[in-house]
Protein backbone atom coordinates (compact mmCIF):
# COMPACT_ATOMS: atom_id res chain seq x y z
CA UNK A 1 0.00 0.00 0.00
CA UNK A 2 2.81 2.43 0.82
CA UNK A 3 4.40 1.56 -2.51
CA UNK A 4 1.28 2.95 -4.18
CA UNK A 5 0.85 6.07 -2.07
CA UNK A 6 1.92 8.50 -4.82
CA UNK A 7 0.08 6.92 -7.74
CA UNK A 8 -2.97 9.17 -7.47
CA UNK A 9 -5.28 6.80 -5.59
CA UNK A 10 -7.33 7.84 -2.57
CA UNK A 11 -6.16 5.66 0.36
CA UNK A 12 -8.33 4.82 3.37
CA UNK A 13 -7.03 2.61 6.21
CA UNK A 14 -9.06 0.24 8.38
CA UNK A 15 -8.62 -0.63 12.05
CA UNK A 16 -10.89 -3.69 12.10
CA UNK A 17 -13.29 -5.70 9.86
CA UNK A 18 -16.17 -3.33 10.63
CA UNK A 19 -14.15 -0.43 9.29
CA UNK A 20 -13.13 -2.42 6.21
CA UNK A 21 -16.81 -2.86 5.43
CA UNK A 22 -17.67 0.80 6.06
CA UNK A 23 -14.62 2.12 4.23
CA UNK A 24 -15.35 0.14 1.05
CA UNK A 25 -18.85 1.62 0.83
CA UNK A 26 -17.62 5.14 1.57
CA UNK A 27 -14.64 4.91 -0.79
CA UNK A 28 -16.80 3.98 -3.77
CA UNK A 29 -19.00 7.05 -3.40
CA UNK A 30 -16.04 9.39 -2.85
CA UNK A 31 -14.11 7.92 -5.80
CA UNK A 32 -17.00 8.34 -8.22
CA UNK A 33 -17.64 11.88 -6.99
CA UNK A 34 -14.11 13.13 -7.75
CA UNK A 35 -13.22 10.75 -10.61
CA UNK A 36 -10.24 9.20 -8.85
CA UNK A 37 -9.64 5.55 -7.95
CA UNK A 38 -9.65 4.59 -4.28
CA UNK A 39 -8.10 1.74 -2.34
CA UNK A 40 -9.17 0.51 1.09
CA UNK A 41 -6.43 -0.96 3.27
CA UNK A 42 -6.55 -3.70 5.85
CA UNK A 43 -3.72 -5.57 7.56
CA UNK A 44 -3.32 -9.02 6.06
CA UNK A 45 -4.07 -11.83 8.54
CA UNK A 46 -4.45 -9.38 11.45
CA UNK A 47 -7.83 -8.23 10.18
CA UNK A 48 -8.36 -10.25 6.99
CA UNK A 49 -8.24 -13.67 8.72
CA UNK A 50 -9.80 -12.88 12.08
CA UNK A 51 -13.32 -13.74 13.21
CA UNK A 52 -15.22 -10.71 14.45
CA UNK A 53 -18.81 -9.44 14.41
CA UNK A 54 -19.65 -6.94 11.67
CA UNK A 55 -22.87 -4.92 11.54
CA UNK A 56 -24.11 -5.09 7.95
CA UNK A 57 -26.38 -2.52 6.33
CA UNK A 58 -29.39 -3.39 4.23
CA UNK A 59 -28.59 -3.63 0.50
CA UNK A 60 -31.10 -0.92 -0.32
CA UNK A 61 -29.49 1.46 2.21
CA UNK A 62 -26.12 0.97 0.50
CA UNK A 63 -27.60 1.44 -2.98
CA UNK A 64 -29.32 4.65 -1.92
CA UNK A 65 -26.16 6.02 -0.32
CA UNK A 66 -23.88 5.25 -3.27
CA UNK A 67 -26.37 6.38 -5.91
CA UNK A 68 -26.16 5.83 -9.64
CA UNK A 69 -22.91 6.45 -11.49
CA UNK A 70 -23.14 9.33 -13.95
CA UNK A 71 -19.83 9.36 -15.80
CA UNK A 72 -18.72 12.65 -17.43
CA UNK A 73 -18.10 10.76 -20.67
CA UNK A 74 -19.81 8.18 -22.88
CA UNK A 75 -17.80 5.41 -24.52
CA UNK A 76 -20.15 5.37 -27.50
CA UNK A 77 -20.49 9.11 -28.11
CA UNK A 78 -18.77 9.27 -31.51
CA UNK A 79 -19.17 13.05 -31.70
CA UNK A 80 -17.03 13.45 -28.55
CA UNK A 81 -14.61 10.51 -28.55
CA UNK A 82 -12.40 9.64 -25.58
CA UNK A 83 -9.37 7.39 -25.21
CA UNK A 84 -9.04 5.22 -22.11
CA UNK A 85 -6.03 3.23 -21.03
CA UNK A 86 -2.98 3.08 -18.74
CA UNK A 87 -0.58 4.62 -21.26
CA UNK A 88 0.05 8.38 -21.58
CA UNK A 89 2.50 9.94 -24.03
CA UNK A 90 4.86 12.68 -22.79
CA UNK A 91 2.92 15.43 -24.59
CA UNK A 92 -0.03 15.03 -22.15
CA UNK A 93 1.45 13.22 -19.13
CA UNK A 94 2.13 16.43 -17.19
CA UNK A 95 -1.45 17.65 -17.69
CA UNK A 96 -2.82 14.31 -16.45
CA UNK A 97 -0.75 14.50 -13.27
CA UNK A 98 -1.92 18.08 -12.74
CA UNK A 99 -5.53 16.93 -12.97
CA UNK A 100 -4.85 14.14 -10.48
CA UNK A 101 -3.36 16.70 -8.11
CA UNK A 102 -6.49 18.85 -8.31
CA UNK A 103 -8.66 15.74 -7.96
CA UNK A 104 -6.93 14.94 -4.67
CA UNK A 105 -7.55 18.46 -3.39
CA UNK A 106 -11.21 18.06 -4.30
CA UNK A 107 -11.31 14.65 -2.59
CA UNK A 108 -10.15 16.27 0.64
CA UNK A 109 -13.10 18.68 0.55
CA UNK A 110 -15.68 16.19 -0.70
CA UNK A 111 -14.69 13.76 2.05
CA UNK A 112 -16.34 16.08 4.58
CA UNK A 113 -19.52 16.32 2.51
CA UNK A 114 -19.85 12.58 1.96
CA UNK A 115 -18.92 11.86 5.59
CA UNK A 116 -21.89 13.86 6.91
CA UNK A 117 -24.28 11.69 4.91
CA UNK A 118 -22.42 8.51 5.82
CA UNK A 119 -22.50 9.32 9.53
CA UNK A 120 -26.29 9.40 9.40
CA UNK A 121 -26.26 5.99 7.75
CA UNK A 122 -23.90 4.23 10.19
CA UNK A 123 -24.88 6.18 13.31
CA UNK A 124 -21.41 7.26 14.43
CA UNK A 125 -18.68 9.76 13.50
CA UNK A 126 -16.66 9.16 10.35
CA UNK A 127 -13.66 11.49 10.14
CA UNK A 128 -10.32 11.72 8.37
CA UNK A 129 -8.61 11.15 11.71
CA UNK A 130 -9.90 9.60 14.92
CA UNK A 131 -8.64 11.20 18.15
CA UNK A 132 -8.70 8.96 21.23
CA UNK A 133 -8.04 10.86 24.50
CA UNK A 134 -5.87 13.32 22.59
CA UNK A 135 -7.25 16.67 23.77
CA UNK A 136 -5.54 16.79 27.19
CA UNK A 137 -2.77 14.27 26.44
CA UNK A 138 0.91 15.08 26.87
CA UNK A 139 2.06 12.02 24.91
CA UNK A 140 0.35 10.78 21.74
CA UNK A 141 0.93 7.81 19.45
CA UNK A 142 0.03 8.39 15.79
CA UNK A 143 -0.63 5.28 13.72
CA UNK A 144 -3.00 3.57 11.26
CA UNK A 145 -4.94 0.34 10.76
CA UNK A 146 -5.06 -2.45 13.33
CA UNK A 147 -2.18 -1.04 15.37
CA UNK A 148 -4.52 1.78 16.42
CA UNK A 149 -6.72 -0.72 18.25
CA UNK A 150 -3.75 -2.09 20.19
CA UNK A 151 -2.52 1.42 21.00
CA UNK A 152 -5.96 2.55 22.20
CA UNK A 153 -6.25 -0.47 24.49
CA UNK A 154 -2.91 0.37 26.13
CA UNK A 155 -3.76 4.08 26.34
CA UNK A 156 -7.09 3.23 28.01
CA UNK A 157 -5.29 1.17 30.67
CA UNK A 158 -2.62 3.85 31.27
CA UNK A 159 -5.35 6.50 31.56
CA UNK A 160 -6.82 4.52 34.45
CA UNK A 161 -3.45 4.95 36.19
CA UNK A 162 -3.49 8.70 35.64
CA UNK A 163 -1.18 8.85 32.61
CA UNK A 164 -2.09 11.60 30.12
CA UNK A 165 -1.70 9.59 26.93
CA UNK A 166 -3.68 9.40 23.70
CA UNK A 167 -3.81 7.90 20.22
CA UNK A 168 -4.43 9.58 16.88
CA UNK A 169 -5.56 7.16 14.18
CA UNK A 170 -5.19 8.27 10.58
CA UNK A 171 -8.09 6.95 8.50
CA UNK A 172 -7.54 9.02 5.34
CA UNK A 173 -3.89 8.79 4.30
CA UNK A 174 -4.22 10.11 0.73
CA UNK A 175 -5.02 12.94 0.47
CA UNK A 176 -3.23 13.48 3.78
CA UNK A 177 -5.18 15.52 6.38
CA UNK A 178 -2.41 18.00 7.24
CA UNK A 179 -4.66 20.66 8.77
CA UNK A 180 -6.58 18.24 10.99
CA UNK A 181 -3.39 16.59 12.24
CA UNK A 182 -1.71 19.92 12.98
CA UNK A 183 -4.72 21.22 14.90
CA UNK A 184 -5.15 18.12 17.06
CA UNK A 185 -1.48 17.55 17.89
CA UNK A 186 -0.09 21.06 18.47
CA UNK A 187 2.25 21.17 21.47
CA UNK A 188 2.28 17.44 22.21
CA UNK A 189 5.14 14.93 22.31
CA UNK A 190 4.57 12.38 19.57
CA UNK A 191 5.54 8.89 18.50
CA UNK A 192 4.64 7.90 14.94
CA UNK A 193 4.33 4.16 14.35
CA UNK A 194 4.95 3.04 10.74
CA UNK A 195 4.42 -0.49 9.43
CA UNK A 196 6.65 0.52 6.53
CA UNK A 197 10.18 1.60 5.70
CA UNK A 198 11.38 4.06 3.08
CA UNK A 199 14.89 2.74 2.59
CA UNK A 200 17.33 5.64 2.70
CA UNK A 201 14.74 8.05 4.10
CA UNK A 202 12.43 8.49 7.08
CA UNK A 203 9.23 6.38 7.09
CA UNK A 204 6.19 7.71 5.18
CA UNK A 205 3.68 8.37 7.98
CA UNK A 206 6.36 9.97 10.14
CA UNK A 207 7.34 12.26 7.27
CA UNK A 208 3.78 13.48 6.70
CA UNK A 209 3.04 13.95 10.40
CA UNK A 210 6.28 15.87 10.91
CA UNK A 211 5.46 18.12 7.96
CA UNK A 212 1.97 18.70 9.37
CA UNK A 213 3.05 19.71 12.89
CA UNK A 214 6.19 21.57 11.72
CA UNK A 215 8.19 22.74 14.75
CA UNK A 216 5.19 22.71 17.11
CA UNK A 217 5.88 19.14 18.28
CA UNK A 218 8.71 16.78 19.06
CA UNK A 219 8.24 13.65 16.95
CA UNK A 220 9.90 10.24 17.34
CA UNK A 221 9.75 7.62 14.58
CA UNK A 222 9.10 3.93 15.28
CA UNK A 223 8.89 1.08 12.75
CA UNK A 224 7.09 -2.15 13.61
CA UNK A 225 5.38 -5.19 12.16
CA UNK A 226 7.13 -5.63 8.82
CA UNK A 227 6.07 -8.86 7.14
CA UNK A 228 2.98 -9.02 9.33
CA UNK A 229 4.84 -9.37 12.63
CA UNK A 230 2.58 -8.66 15.61
CA UNK A 231 2.53 -5.38 17.47
CA UNK A 232 2.21 -6.35 21.12
CA UNK A 233 0.79 -4.28 23.96
CA UNK A 234 4.21 -4.37 25.61
CA UNK A 235 5.63 -2.63 22.51
CA UNK A 236 3.08 0.17 22.84
CA UNK A 237 3.76 0.45 26.57
CA UNK A 238 7.46 0.87 25.75
CA UNK A 239 6.67 3.68 23.30
CA UNK A 240 4.64 5.60 25.86
CA UNK A 241 7.38 4.99 28.44
CA UNK A 242 10.02 6.26 26.00
CA UNK A 243 8.00 9.41 25.33
CA UNK A 244 7.84 10.08 29.04
CA UNK A 245 11.44 9.24 29.94
CA UNK A 246 13.70 9.56 26.88
CA UNK A 247 14.74 12.52 24.74
CA UNK A 248 13.43 12.58 21.19
CA UNK A 249 15.80 11.61 18.36
CA UNK A 250 13.99 12.97 15.31
CA UNK A 251 16.54 11.75 12.77
CA UNK A 252 16.73 8.22 14.21
CA UNK A 253 14.23 5.41 13.73
CA UNK A 254 13.52 3.11 16.66
CA UNK A 255 12.43 -0.45 15.85
CA UNK A 256 9.82 -2.47 17.76
CA UNK A 257 9.84 -6.27 17.95
CA UNK A 258 12.81 -6.96 15.69
CA UNK A 259 15.80 -9.22 16.44
CA UNK A 260 18.94 -7.08 16.49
Amino acid sequence: SMGARDLGWIQIYSENPQEVYHNVIFALKLAELVNLPAMVMQDGFVTSHCVENVAVLEDEQVREFIGERKAPYNFFDFENPVTLGPFALPNYFFEIKRQQFEGMREASEQFKVVAKEFEELIGKPYEKVEAFEVEDADFVIVTMSSSAGTAKQVARRLREKGEKVGVLKIRLFRPFPYNEVAKLLAGKKLAVLDRSLSLGAMPPLFTDVKLAVKSNCEVQSYVFGLGGRDLLEEHVEKVFRDLKEKPIEEERIRFLGVRE
